[in-house]
């Protein structure tokens, strides 16, 4: 069983094109599926150890860029890297 969950918030997160499932009518009265952009920018995923999140973090390092807090008024967060791992049942 998976005991813990690694969250890390990122910036340079690629757009990707998901269909919504609805169909829309274009300009030539053609009907094609709805598209639209989205962007994850929080990567999440269940690890069995602490280690075993910080070598997932360590590769995600290498991928993409950490978010850095720069909210004032969350004090605890402000200059570090959004990262979070918790324990889950």
């Amino acid at each position: 069983m998976n005991n813990y969950r690694l969250t890390v918030h990122v910036l340079n997160a690629e757009k990707s094109r998901i269909e919504t499932g609805k169909m829309i009518k274009t300009a030539q009265g053609k009907m094609i599926p709805e598209t639209k952009e989205k962007i994850y920018n929080t990567i999440s995923s269940y690890h069995r150890s602490e280690n075993a999140c910080m070598q997932e973090l360590s590769n995600i390092r290498s991928r993409y860029d950490i978010a850095i807090g720069k909210n004032y008024e969350k004090k605890s967060k402000l200059g570090k890297e959004l990262y979070q791992i918790s324990f889950v049942n």
